[in-house]
């Protein structure tokens, strides 16, 4: 029987077809996260993949497409009822509460790993996909808003991807944006046949997610659909303008698109999410995210307020590629160990750690004693010099060093061919 990986899934090898799988690639991108979070000040944190389910449906929402299509959801031996994570805001909160992370210092925390969602299998979207994302719980507050901003642009513009636009809209409180839902779906009645199938079941769970749909039918219906700005209250308005002002200042450009909404229920104030430019399609988000100050208390903890943002590592790789910012660079050893005996190989297996403990990457060909096949596969590893080892070499306590870029050799003394690949390395 041959086995295959699940549909909606993929491999991350050394070297492939396709770019953005190299693995090289993912530990670049993933470092860069790290490093760009130290500067920040934001703290790590590692949760389960697994949690108990009423930890997204609480936090996400019953009536989301998330919960209520995507979770792959399965009970244990006991009846309980588990959840593959779909995203990791909750966990992370949920971590944050459980663990009394409330009462310390720690109120910017990020995270990288997997997640899971039964969704049709497309690119961009898989059902086992990576998330990067970060959570700060911080009072509302339009300079701790902007600083997240700052955080997100600064991450991208490290990575070097350039053809993106930031776009931000603010959602109101629950007050504000319950009025304005309710004027909605007044007006969305008056035209509910003409709306799309997904829209139609929109109308009833989340009307507010009709406002984002890409549908040629909905469109010219939103258009003429009441604007949630007006019924924002002046404090609302004001802090909002404080946010852009602080954008500005930050030389942050960014585009104010009353349509944005956020796909999870837990949202509201200041969203945002950031595109690709001139592409149209469906696929185009990089990421997003906004404030959701009631989250916090929702699961149990105190009245914190909260802001945080996600993005999927799969679709910045493949958009890094697109663009070429990115150097596929494939590891090689600078040193390859050839044995033409089995006496040579004990001898030069010694020499590989000797290499190793001097931080000289080093292989040791270990598949045949054969001179031909042994170069053959240095020069396919990319290697940078061989020290080949046979039973002459053995008798003399020799060995003979290439340059494999040069082609030059010489024979160097066992004890003193450490000090040689030293200086020849530079190291």
């Amino acid at each position: 029987m041959k086995f295959q990986r699940v549909k909606g899934c993929f491999d991350i090898l050394p070297e492939g077809e396709e770019a953005w799988k190299t693995s090289k690639i993912w530990r670049d991108v993933e470092k860069t996260i790290h490093d760009v979070c130290a500067l920040f000040g934001f703290e790590e944190i590692r949760t389960p993949i697994f949690e108990y389910t009423e930890v997204f449906t609480r936090a996400i929402g019953d009536d989301t497409d998330v919960v209520s299509k995507e979770m792959y959801t399965f009970s244990d031996r006991k009846g309980r009822s588990l959840t593959l994570r779909p995203e990791i805001t909750a966990a992370t909160i949920r971590a944050w509460i459980e663990n009394g992370l409330f009462q310390t210092r720690f109120r910017k925390l990020y995270y990288i790993g997997p997640c899971f969602r039964y969704d049709r299998s497309q690119k961009g979207r898989y059902r086992q996909f990576h998330q990067f994302g970060a959570e700060v719980f911080l009072p509302d507050d339009p300079y701790v808003d902007a600083e997240v901003i700052d955080f997100l642009i600064t991450l991208y513009r490290t990575m070097g991807l350039k053809n993106t636009k930031l776009m931000i809209n603010n959602l109101g409180s629950s007050r504000e944006r319950d009025r304005y839902i309710t004027d909605l779906k007044r007006y969305l009645t008056k035209h509910i046949d003409a709306l799309s199938s997904d829209s139609k079941v929109r109308f009833e769970k989340n009307p507010l997610r009709i406002l984002d749909s890409k549908e040629e039918c909905d469109l010219q219906i939103v258009h003429g659909a009441p604007k949630l700005k007006s019924y924002l209250e002046d404090a609302t308005l004001q802090q909002f303008e404080k946010f852009c002002s602080l954008l500005n200042s930050l030389n942050i450009e960014y585009h104010v698109d009353e349509l944005l909404v956020r796909g999870l229920d837990y949202y509201q104030g200041m969203v945002f999410e950031l595109v690709r430019s001139g592409d149209t399609s469906r696929q185009n988000s990089l990421g997003g995210g906004g404030r959701y100050n009631k989250l916090i208390s929702a699961m149990g903890g105190p009245d914190e307020g909260g802001i945080g943002f996600a993005f999927g590592i799969e679709r910045l790789i493949q958009s890094l590629t697109e663009e070429e910012n990115v150097l596929i660079e494939i590891t090689s050893p600078d040193v390859f160990l050839l044995p033409l005996s089995a006496a040579a190989k004990d001898n030069l297996f010694l020499l590989l750690s000797e290499l190793r403990k001097k931080s000289v990457s080093a292989e040791l060909y270990c598949k045949h004693l054969n001179l031909k096949k042994g170069l053959k596969a240095a020069d396919e590893c990319n290697a940078k010099y061989a020290v080949i080892m046979g039973e002459s070499e053995m008798a003399s306590g020799s060995v003979l060093l290439k340059n494999l870029a040069t082609h030059e050799q010489r024979m160097c003394n066992r004890n003193t061919v450490l000090a040689e690949l030293l200086k020849e390395l530079q190291l």
